[in-house]
């Protein structure tokens, strides 16, 4: 009973706040009274069926009845509290218009389900009477029927008292509604005078920019008439400016506003006016007579070079090139002036580059020191060098060698050195130092003067009708220096400056001497080749037994040829392709040094002194070209020597133990191999073999017969001493130190591989090792330490 009247009650407090608003507070008092006064009731059980029909019947008659006395109260409160509030206020509520009919907020059916039933019966005061089988339910109901229209009533009294709140409220949106209606005419009028301004705006905008449009035509047109009027009239001081006025920069202004005469009467705007015809006349008669001041002018420049001493240079871009736009007007005006001012100009120029190249080069050829003569050829022996009717060279050490003189290449971007410059101190300098500042001037003057010609001339042919005359002073000046050199390095050295030369003149985006320098290649490598081959038929010539002093120690040609071949190879790095002139050249030197091993007096030292060449062809190799690949074939020659040298040198002192190794270790190689295909199931293909036993007992017949106890005892007794006896003679026999340590290092190798071999034999043939056989291990230690102790000084060094 308690949760229905919460029911009721929260529906009369929110009834009243949607009416009043604030006027809930007394409405809930009044229901927290009417729970107050609630009594607890009795407990009964739960009607059913007809008695639960005549119940609500009952209940909605009642409510029937009551409805009507409730409306009339309410109303007439309602229109007392109209009245009251109309006394205070000008404006009146009518409450006969307020719609209060279905003002019913208690009189309502409710349906009970069965699972609000089951839901209500869970609540403790609802339990409670039906659990009290004698309650009376008919008295409960009537008990909580007076008590709801208890609340009915306190809260209809609460809404009375709020309706003078109510009727404020009703006027006061009354009065803003009217206020908001004023508004919104005064922003509708306001929008539509917006509108209208709007549209002048649109109107006024277009306007603008018809007239504006107009205004530029007119300009454009004015501009036009203007150009017109100025093009068809000469003034007398135009005319006297173009007759009189000296050629300067003024005079250039007067050129254009000629040409642009000139240009208007050829235009289709001028054409067939009676202005024209009376125009033209006129301005023919200015454009001879500036033609012919201009061509004085130029003509003037051109043949202010020929004074001497002057810089050609600062002329031609302090005069031709400041008023180069004087040439464009013969050219477009008059070109029979521009030809004869172009053929005056190359003339002009042409010859003064001419007589200076060939100043420079004769000064420049007076400071030459010959380096080779045709006689300075690899296997030109030294005795026939000198005669009294042959030109020595007077520095010899360059023939061969290059010294310092491939500094040359570094200097490749410097500017060319003058002859009094050089000539200081009386020094002389190689052909290719002269070649190089030679090489420069040319590259710098024709860089200077390709770029004039193209900006004056707007031709490159102007640039070859000038440099030709300069360029043939090179090529005559190089071809008679080739003509009777026989400096290969320096030769393969001007290659290499020309080429540089080239590089230099792409980075500058200069062509003019790609065709100069392309010749000078072609005079180089060709008589570069034929030198070279002289220098490999002198050496095919050479009779090593016409050689003084031939004994196994390094020649004097073999040094000549590694310090020519490490030159050669030092100059063309990153250039030319000469693989197959340096294989060339490495056969021929082999050749020579077998022929000359054979010549020995000796035939022993024949490996001997081959060994001793290499090496030193090596050595220069690695001193000036550390890590060379051309290295590779040499050291691969010198290895296959050292171990022939080595094994005659065991030979001469091991031999027992040699022979032995040499008979045995066929048979041993041959027994592993059958070991280890039987091993893995694998057959031979090269037919039938011998089985393990039978290599074992061939193995083992071999070491009777060789005696292997005597060969063991001979070793043991004397090892020690050949050894050391080897070394020595390994230590006196070689020119270089360093080499002497790799072949001690490799000939005590070679005697610990063959001492294993001759231990394995012996163990491989189930033979009994002899008493006297010496501890591998213990000899491996020993023989370490005696090549430290022989070796040492390689250490060092």
């Amino acid at each position: 009973m308690d949760d229905e009247l919460d029911i009721q009650v929260d529906n009369v407090d929110g009834l009243r706040s949607a009416l009043f608003g604030g006027g809930s507070g007394g409405g809930g008092g009044q229901g927290q009274r009417g729970q107050e006064g609630a009594p607890g009731g009795a407990a009964a059980a739960v009607p059913s069926g007809d008695d639960r029909e005549e119940r609500q019947q009952k209940k909605k008659k009642r409510r029937e009845e009551g409805r009507g006395t409730d409306e009339e109260r309410l109303r007439k409160d309602l229109m007392d509290a109209g009245e009251k509030a109309g006394a205070e206020e000008t404006q009146f509520v009518d409450i006969d218009s307020l719609d209060i009919g279905s003002l019913d907020i208690t009189r309502h059916e409710i349906e009970f389900g069965e699972n609000e039933l089951a839901q209500f019966a869970q609540h403790p005061l609802l339990a409670k009477v039906l659990e009290d089988e004698e309650a009376d339910l008919d008295a409960f109901a009537s008990e909580l029927e007076a008590k709801l229209r208890e609340v009915e009533g306190a809260s209809v009294e609460d809404y009375v008292q709020q309706a003078e709140s109510f009727a404020q409220l009703h006027n006061e949106i009354e009065s803003a509604d009217a206020i908001l209606a004023s508004m919104e005419g005064l922003l509708s009028g306001f929008q539509a005078g917006l509108g209208g301004i709007s549209a002048e705006i649109r109107n006024l905008q277009a306007r603008s920019v018809a007239l504006n449009i107009k205004l530029t035509n007119r300009k454009e047109l004015s501009a036009q008439l203007q150009r017109a009027v100025d093009d068809m009239v000469v003034s007398s001081r135009f005319v006297h400016g173009i007759r009189d006025d000296p050629v300067d920069e003024q005079y250039m202004e007067l050129l254009r506003e000629l040409n642009g005469k000139i240009a208007f009467t050829q235009s289709d705007m001028a054409s067939n006016t009676k202005a024209m015809q009376e125009l033209v006349p006129a301005l023919n008669e200015l454009r001879l007579m500036a033609i012919a001041k201009v061509r004085e002018f130029l003509l003037g420049v051109v043949y202010s070079f020929r004074r001497p001493k002057t810089n050609v240079q600062i002329v031609q871009t302090g005069k031709l090139l400041k008023y180069k736009e004087l040439y464009a007007f013969v050219v477009e005006n008059g070109r029979d002036v521009a030809d004869e001012v172009r053929r005056a100009y190359e003339a002009t120029i042409g010859k003064i580059y001419y007589t200076y190249f060939k100043w420079y080069v004769g000064a420049m050829l007076k400071l030459q020191t010959p380096i080779a003569h045709k006689t300075d050829l690899l296997g030109v022996k030294e005795s026939s060098k000198r005669s009294f009717f042959s030109k020595a060279a007077k520095s010899r050490k360059l023939v061969f060698s290059l010294g310092n003189r491939g500094t040359v290449l570094d200097d490749i971007n410097q500017p060319a050195a003058m002859p009094n410059e050089l000539s200081a101190g009386k020094a002389k300098y190689p052909f290719e130092v002269l070649f190089r500042s030679i090489s420069a001037l040319v590259a710098d003057t024709a860089t200077t003067e390709y770029l004039f010609d193209i900006a004056f001339f707007g031709k490159e042919e102007v640039f070859h009708n000038v440099f030709t005359k300069a360029t043939e002073v090179i090529v005559s000046m190089l071809g008679d220096y080739l003509s009777s050199s026989w400096d290969c390095i320096g030769i393969l050295l001007c290659a290499r400056i020309s080429h540089m030369q080239q590089e230099i003149m792409a980075r500058r985006s200069v062509p003019a001497l790609e065709n100069f320098l392309n010749c000078v290649r072609l005079m180089l490598w060709p008589r570069f080749a034929m030198v070279l081959n002289k220098h490999l038929e002198s050496l095919a010539e050479l009779d090593p037994r016409t050689l003084a002093a031939l004994d196994e120690h390094a020649l004097y040609i073999t040094r000549r040829f590694a310090e020519f071949v490490a030159a050669i190879i030092e100059v063309n790095h990153g250039y030319k392709d000469l693989s197959l002139q340096l294989q060339r050249m490495t056969r021929s030197m082999e050749g020579f040094l077998l022929r000359a091993s054979q010549a020995l007096p000796d035939p022993s030292l024949a490996v001997v002194f081959l060994i001793n060449n290499y090496d030193l062809i090596l050595t220069i190799l690695d001193e000036r070209l550390p890590n060379a690949p051309y290295a590779r074939s040499w050291r691969e020659l010198i290895q296959q020597h050292i171990e022939v040298y080595a094994e005659d040198r065991l030979r001469s002192a091991f031999a027992p133990l040699l022979d032995f190794v040499h008979d045995g270790f066929p048979i041993l190689a041959e027994l592993q191999d059958v070991a280890e295909a039987e091993a893995s199931g694998t057959s031979s293909d090269n037919g039938p073999r011998a089985s393990v036993a039978e290599l074992r007992t061939a193995l083992a017949n071999m070491v009777r017969a060789h005696d292997v106890a005597a060969v063991a005892d001979t070793f043991a007794a004397s090892w020690k001493d050949a050894l050391a006896a080897t070394t020595d003679h390994i230590l006196t026999t070689f020119d270089n130190l360093l080499n002497s340590a790799e072949v001690i290092k490799y000939t005590v190798g070679q005697l610990l591989t063959y001492y294993s071999k001759f231990v394995g034999i012996i163990d491989a043939s189930k033979t009994r090792r002899p008493k006297s056989l010496v501890d591998l291990h213990k000899m491996r230690h020993f023989c370490k330490d005696f090549v430290a102790s022989k070796t040492d000084f390689a250490a060092r060094s």
